[in-house]
């Protein structure tokens, strides 16, 4: 896979991919992050839904019935990544979506909520977090200076406190 990087409007890199993972900074929104997901093309939207139109009847099958839900569902997923959308098609055709029918398509607005999903689930699982400067950790020769010091604080605060 390509590395990639998108930006936003204020120009600072949202998405960096490397070996297909998405990096984000650390102050980049779920927006921000959606939006950086390059969309599907219209071809790419076509042979996505192609199995699921074909391969899952609705109530009407006819040829125009099959071009008019193609188009909702082109409509619907308008914008959307291409992963997100073959991963929603695959879903469904596997019956792995809560609450569907097992025998009829989805409504354009119920598969628009499985590609939404499908979004989340893979930049949850595979968004990292821009690397992070390693901090050295103290020694334990500093450690026991600073408990010696926090020590003597205490001291001093026990015999003011007295007085």
């Amino acid at each position: 896979m390509n590395d990639i990087t998108t930006t936003t409007a204020s120009s600072t890199a949202v998405t960096r991919v490397e070996g297909g993972f998405f990096y984000f900074p650390k102050t980049a929104s779920v927006r921000d992050i959606y939006r950086s997901i390059p969309a599907a093309t219209q071809s790419e939207i076509n042979d996505a839904i192609l199995p699921m139109i074909a391969g899952m009847p609705s109530r009407d099958q006819g040829e125009v019935g099959m071009m008019l839900a193609a188009q909702g569902y082109e409509i619907a997923v308008e914008g959307s990544p291409q992963f997100a959308i073959k991963a929603a098609v695959r879903a469904y055709m596997r019956n792995e979506v809560k609450d569907q029918h097992p025998t009829f398509r989805p409504s354009p607005p119920a598969f628009i909520t499985e590609v939404k999903r499908q979004i989340f689930l893979k930049v949850r699982r595979e968004a990292k977090p821009e690397p992070v400067e390693q901090i050295d950790r103290p020694t334990e020769a500093d450690r026991a200076a600073r408990v010696e010091k926090v020590r003597k604080l205490l001291a001093r605060t026990t015999t003011e406190n007295a007085a």
